[in-house]
C-alpha cells in the first residue's frame, strides 16, 4: 500500500522533488555481519559469487522505494555502499540517495540535519504504518525488475520489521554532537560520533591568511563543546580539551596547548613547570606534531624505538618517571651531567652488585664507621702502651696521650652526614 510521507515529520519537512524522487530509499535494515545476512538476504545461490557467501553483501542495506513523494512500504530492495573504500553506514529510517547501475542499486546517505550524530527521524517507518492519508499509486511508478541482477533476490517481498521507531539495535542518538565549522579550501572527513580528520590550508579568521598546511585529527568532540553549545550550533576543533587530538601543523599557524585538564578558562591542573628545560619554546609554531590524550602507549612488538631530536629534549610529569629494563642502560654525554634533588634523597640499590666510579686505577671505596672504629681501637691502643727497659716497664701512656684523646673525640667528623655505603 503506498503513503505519504510529505507529512511525517517537520525534519523531513521538504519532501524531494517529483523529477528526483526516484532516486530515494528509506532504510529498513543494515547488513553489518554474515548472522544479518542470513537474516534478512534469503539463502540463494548468487551465480558467478566467488566471496564466501554472504560477504559481498556486508554493508549493503535493505530499503523501501520513495516515489513522487511517496513511500511504499510493501517492497524492498538491496543497495550497496557507493563506494567501498569509504563506507558511511545509514541508520534505519534514514532516506538515502540511490544510483542504479545495471539493475543493480547503490546508495549514498543524505544528511539533512545539522548535527552529523542524528540525521534522521526514528519514527519515520512507524508514522507511516499509522498515517491517515493515502495517496492513488503513481501513474508512473518505479521500473520493475522481477530480481535484483547481483543477489537474485525476488523483489515485491515484504519488508519485515521488528520495531520501526528505532534508529538501530544500538545506536542512541546524540544531537548535542556538533558539526565542525568550515574554512576556505578544506577537505573533511566527518563522523557521525564527533571524530573527524581535516586536511586545511587556511586557517579560520579574517587576518589569518598564511597558508599553513595542517592535518587536524580528533577522536571525540570536548564535552565543553557539546554542553555549552546549543543544539544545531557549529564548533571546531580544541587541541585542549578534545578526546584524543593529533595536530600536525606547520607554517606561522600557532597551537597554544596546554598540558593537563585545561577547564573553559583555560586553567590547567598540571603543575609542573619546565625550570631545568633549556631554550623552551615561547610559541608552538613550525612544522610539528602535537598528540594530546588522556594516556600514551608507544609498543614496538619485534624492533626497535627510536626517538631523533635536532634540539632539546625534555620529560615533564605531575608525578613519577620510572623504567624497568631488562637490559642494561648505557649511554654517552658530551657535556655535564646536573641533577637537583631539591633537597630529596638518591637511592642507587644494588645489591650484592658493585658501584665504580670512573673506569682507570680503581680503588675500593673506605667504609667510615668500620674506619672510625678502627681508628678509635688504634689510638686506644696507642693510649696503653708501654716499653721494657732494663730498670723495668715504663709508665702507662705516652706523655701527650691529650693530644691523641683530642684526636680521638675529633674521628666522627670525617663521616659524611647525607651519603653512605655498603
Amino acid at each position: 500500500m503506498i503513503k505519504s510521507i510529505s507529512n511525517i515529520s517537520t525534519n523531513l519537512s521538504q519532501t524531494p522533488s517529483h523529477s528526483k524522487s526516484n532516486k530515494l530509499g528509506v532504510v529498513n535494515d543494515i547488513i553489518l555481519n554474515i548472522d544479518e545476512y542470513n537474516d534478512i538476504i534469503p539463502d540463494l545461490d548468487v551465480e558467478n559469487d566467488t566471496l564466501p557467501k554472504g560477504t559481498n553483501y556486508i554493508g549493503a542495506i535493505r530499503f523501501s522505494h520513495i516515489s513522487q513523494g511517496v513511500i511504499d512500504e510493501n517492497n524492498f530492495d538491496i543497495a550497496f555502499p557507493y563506494d567501498r573504500n569509504f563506507i558511511r553506514l545509514p541508520l534505519k529510517n534514514e532516506i538515502v540517495e540511490l544510483i542504479e547501475v545495471s539493475g543493480d542499486f547503490y546508495y549514498k546517505v543524505i544528511f539533512s540535519h545539522n548535527t552529523p550524530n542524528v540525521t534522521a527521524d526514528s519514527t519515520l517507518l512507524e508514522s507511516l504504518k499509522d498515517a491517515k492519508e493515502f495517496n492513488e499509486p503513481t501513474p508512473n511508478p518505479i521500473p520493475s525488475y522481477s530480481k535484483n541482477s547481483k543477489t537474485g533476490i525476488p523483489r515485491n517481498n515484504p519488508v519485515k520489521n521488528n520495531k520501526d521507531n528505532v534508529l538501530g539495535d544500538k545506536f542512541k542518538g546524540d544531537e548535542k554532537i556538533h558539526r565542525l565549522e568550515l574554512f576556505e579550501g578544506d577537505v573533511l572527513l566527518e563522523s557521525r560520533f564527533g571524530q573527524s580528520i581535516r586536511f586545511n590550508g587556511y586557517e579560520g579568521g579574517k587576518s589569518k591568511k598564511d597558508f599553513n598546511p595542517s592535518i587536524l585529527i580528533r577522536n571525540s568532540e570536548s564535552s565543553l563543546s557539546k554542553n555549552d553549545k546549543l543544539i544545531g550550533d557549529i564548533t571546531t576543533e580544541d587541541v585542549n580539551r578534545d578526546g584524543t587530538s593529533i595536530w600536525i601543523t606547520s607554517g606561522s599557524r600557532i597551537v597554544n596547548f596546554i598540558p593537563g585538564t585545561v577547564d573553559k578558562n583555560f586553567n590547567s591542573d598540571f603543575k609542573t613547570k619546565p625550570n631545568s628545560f633549556k631554550n623552551y619554546p615561547n610559541t608552538l609554531k613550525g612544522d610539528q606534531v602535537i598528540l594530546s590524550s588522556g594516556r600514551l602507549i608507544f609498543s614496538s612488538r619485534s624492533a626497535e624505538t627510536l626517538f631523533y631530536s635536532k634540539g632539546n629534549i625534555g620529560i615533564i610529569s605531575d608525578s613519577n618517571f620510572s623504567f624497568d629494563l631488562r637490559g642494561g642502560i648505557f649511554g654517552e654525554v658530551k657535556d655535564n651531567i646536573d641533577i637537583i634533588t631539591n633537597d630529596k634523597n638518591i637511592f642507587l640499590n644494588t645489591g650484592n652488585g658493585k658501584i665504580n666510579l670512573g673506569n682507570k686505577g680503581l680503588e675500593p671505596v673506605v667504609l667510615g664507621d668500620t674506619l672510625l672504629d678502627l681508628m678509635s681501637d688504634m689510638i686506644d691502643a696507642i693510649l696503653k702502651q708501654s716499653y721494657a727497659t732494663p730498670s723495668g716497664p715504663t709508665s702507662v701512656a705516652p706523655l701527650n696521650q691529650t693530644q691523641f684523646r683530642n684526636i680521638k673525640s675529633k674521628l666522627r667528623t670525617m663521616l659524611s652526614k647525607q651519603n653512605k655505603t655498603s
